[in-house]
């Protein structure tokens, strides 16, 4: 069956506000209202508008980030980040794991959403409904109290869960029902009874969307690693919206997924056009005169260098000819010219003639080899040695090269006078070689698999290596013996030394036969597109399962329904059994395809036989949570929730833990002391 291919559309990019329209909005409606200004403060995305609205205004991502050029201080927020950029520049988010912790990256949000909203009052004159956290530590709010009022000099402030929004906008505000809440960085299991919101009760799992992003992206570049250019967060994002699902069985899903449920994403590439016969001879011209004038800036230093090298020499050979040796003249001719000796002076001599392809007279270069020891100074017995081995490397050079000279001479006597038995010969030297690398190659596959005969003896041999103390080694003595280390080691070193001959008889092959087609020659293609597609299989169904599976990334926690389950028996019969009736999903992380089934499936299963079982998610798993804020803000319980300016400025954040007390609204718990705070101490201490 042949696999269907999608090709990279892209997720749809963010919606640019429309400044105009919402200034005068705020200037025609809003100024001189109290209608409050609702964020639903995610820490994936952002989302503002004016209370009592069916729709936020403003929708974007809840990233800052500051500009390139050092020229504009300025930093982009949200929409104004191009997408582009979106993954290049210096990201940062007021979010840490899900708790608002960067306040002055809040600050910068805040503005931005502000100035967009078309407020551009000293401060703000309308009331604030902003989401948060679960369970948000007291240090987190009370920041976020002191950023508004001192910042912004709000007139009041209310806070909610947005989980527990999205609860109201879709059940109404006294319902119950077991929310379960998907985030960006982190999903809750939150309880509520009667519209009451039970957080002693409630769990938090470190498991959410940039979780599942996150590993699909690794394991698509440790696979692909030659396409890791290509493969980015935006295309890790695309295929995560667009390719993915929730397996409802993982294992037997697994097999399925190669009977029909594969795909591939066809990555962007450029056709490589071979190149016309004209752009060939065009570069080759250009590249041979390249060469030309490469060749002759090399031949004019190499004249400049000969010609300095010439009137040293000269220099050199004037100065020894006219000077005597033993004079003082001689000594400071020595010392102007940095020679320390007349030995060095010779030396110096030949190296010059060397260089210029003078002749140098050996009786000259090796003038201490015929004179005895005892007529020598210790510093010229050791020039003595020296020479003795300049002169023994000499001769076998120079015996080397007649052998090379003399081989290649009845090599062409060969094959002047009978090419086609040259050309057999080396054509059975090239398979000699040929069978020689295909052997090592076959031996190799062997060892791989420990059952193989080739690899039970390479370990015998190694385990007689270990084994074997005797008192008289005389391991070495026979040249046999170095043999075992070739049977033990790998033939790295035989492989490079047989791919070297076999290029030499290519090339004698090819000099004689023109057609002959080299071994070891260039086997680069031109890619195709197939080249650059990705196969999902597996990644189709994991980023889901990581929710039901943190193992499966290295996360030592329990997943969401075994968590789920615990929940549950917190709760008596009745109340779980009422809670059971109403599992509701919510959290914008929760879009996958087949989500809700698998959820009924495993609660199902986790749940008492016969209890009617309802799995139901939001109508909109993004939005719900900011028109439920919406609708919240307009009501009495609204206003007498919500903690004025005067009385945080008299109480300060006492009075809003006592006062913010509604359903969406997080339970006080006091921070405790450092000395109230339970240490765990060892059982073996």
């Amino acid at each position: 069956m042949e696999i269907p291919v999608f090709d990279i559309k892209g997720l749809p990019g963010q919606i640019q506000p429309d400044l105009p329209k919402l200034r005068n909005l705020y200037l025609t409606k809003y100024q001189n209202s109290s209608i409050p200004i609702v964020i639903d403060n995610g820490s994936y995305t952002c989302r503002a508008g004016w209370g009592g609205l069916p729709d936020p205004s403003l929708i974007f991502r809840n990233l800052v980030s500051s500009q390139k050029s050092s020229q504009n201080p300025d930093v982009l927020v949200g929409s104004e980040i191009p997408d582009s950029d979106l993954y290049k520049l210096s990201i940062k988010s007021p979010f840490e794991k899900g708790v608002l912790q960067h306040f002055h990256t809040q600050e910068q949000v805040f503005d931005y959403i502000f100035w967009v909203l078309g407020i551009q009052d000293t401060q703000i004159n309308n009331p604030l409904l902003i989401t948060e956290t679960p369970c948000s530590p007291n240090y987190s709010r009370d920041l976020l109290l002191e950023l508004v009022f001192e910042a912004y000099n709000i007139p009041s402030i209310n806070l909610g869960i947005d989980a527990i929004f999205s609860l109201s906008k879709n059940k109404g505000p006294n319902s119950s029902a077991m929310v379960l809440s998907f985030g960006h960085q982190a999903s809750h299991i939150l309880p509520c009874i009667n519209g009451q919101f039970l957080p002693h009760y409630a769990k938090r799992i470190n498991i959410g969307g940039i979780h599942c992003t996150q590993s699909l992206l690794k394991f698509l570049q440790t696979r692909h690693f030659y396409a890791k250019n290509l493969i980015l967060w935006p295309l890790a994002q695309e295929i995560i919206h667009n390719h993915c699902y929730t397996a409802l069985d993982y294992l037997s899903e697994l097999e399925s997924l190669k009977l029909g449920k594969q795909r591939k994403i066809q990555l962007p590439w450029v056709m490589q056009q071979k190149p016309s016969d004209e752009e060939l001879k065009k570069k080759q011209q250009q590249k041979k005169q390249q060469g030309q004038k490469l060749k002759e800036i090399a031949m004019k230093k190499s004249a400049e260098k000969r010609k300095i090298a010439i009137n040293e020499l000269e220099d050199l050979e004037y100065f020894i000819k006219k000077v005597k040796k033993n004079s003082s003249e001689f000594q400071e001719g020595l010392i102007a010219r940095g020679i320390d000796s007349y030995e060095e002076l010779k030396r110096k001599i030949n190296c010059l003639k060397t260089r210029l392809n003078l002749e140098v007279n050996d009786s000259e270069r090796y003038n201490l080899l015929n004179t005895p020891d005892n007529e020598l100074t210790a510093e010229m017995v050791k020039q003595k040695r020296i020479q003795k081995i300049q002169k023994a490397a000499k001769d076998a050079r120079d015996l080397k090269k007649a052998k090379t000279q003399e081989a290649q001479e009845k090599i062409e006597k060969i094959k002047q006078s009978d090419p086609e038995g040259y050309l057999k010969d080396l054509h059975k030297q090239r398979s000699e070689i040929l069978q020689r690398i295909d052997d090592r190659k076959k031996l190799k596959i062997k060892l791989q698999n420990r059952n193989s005969r080739s690899s039970q003896r390479r370990l015998r041999v190694i385990a007689d290596l270990s084994t074997e103390k005797t008192s008289d080694d005389n391991f070495g003595s026979k040249d046999q013996d170095w043999n075992i280390y070739r049977e033990i080691c790998n033939d790295n070193q035989d492989d490079e030394e047989d791919k070297i001959l076999l290029l030499d008889i290519d090339t004698q092959i090819s000099s004689i036969d023109k057609n002959h087609i080299t071994t070891l020659g260039d086997t680069w293609r031109i890619p195709t597109a197939e080249d650059y597609q990705i196969l999902l299989e597996v990644d189709r169904i994991r980023p889901a399962e990581i929710i039901f599976q943190p193992s499966i990334i290295g996360l030592d926690q329990a997943g969401l329904c075994q968590t789920l389950d615990q929940v549950f028996r917190l709760f008596p019969y009745e109340q779980a059994k009422k809670l059971e009736s109403c599992v509701f999903v919510t959290g914008a992380s929760a879009f996958f395809p087949g989500f809700i089934e698998r959820i009924e499936d495993e609660v199902m299963k986790m749940r008492p036989c016969g209890n009617k079982i309802v799995v139901e998610k939001a109508w909109d798993l993004e939005l719900d949570a900011w028109r439920g804020a919406s609708e919240f803000c307009l009501t009495k319980e609204f206003e007498e929730t919500s903690v004025g300016r005067e009385e945080y400025k008299e109480f300060g954040g006492y009075v809003f833990c006592r006062k913010n007390r509604h359903f969406a609204s997080n339970l006080y718990y006091e921070t405790p002391e450092r000395g109230d705070i339970p240490v765990k101490r060892s059982k073996n201490r």
